[in-house]
């Protein structure tokens, strides 16, 4: 899987309690966002329901097409 750069701003509470679970787990900082996506991912009903078949034919169509 490839991976993009992600840029936005958050609130400085959100962001001291990603740095201080980064640390305090050994994990990164961006093992730490992905798990949130994860997490977040699997409660969301439109991922489910929409998102989730659309992202899942475009990777096959680009795993296919490779």
């Amino acid at each position: 899987m490839s991976r993009s750069t992600l840029n936005v701003r958050i609130p400085e509470d959100k962001h001291q309690y990603l740095r201080l679970k980064s640390t305090h787990s050994g994990k990164q900082l961006q093992e730490i966002v992905i798990e949130c996506i994860d997490l977040y991912q699997e409660k969301d009903e439109d991922y489910v329901s929409k998102f989730k078949p659309l992202i899942d034919s475009k990777n096959e169509e680009s795993t296919h097409g490779a």
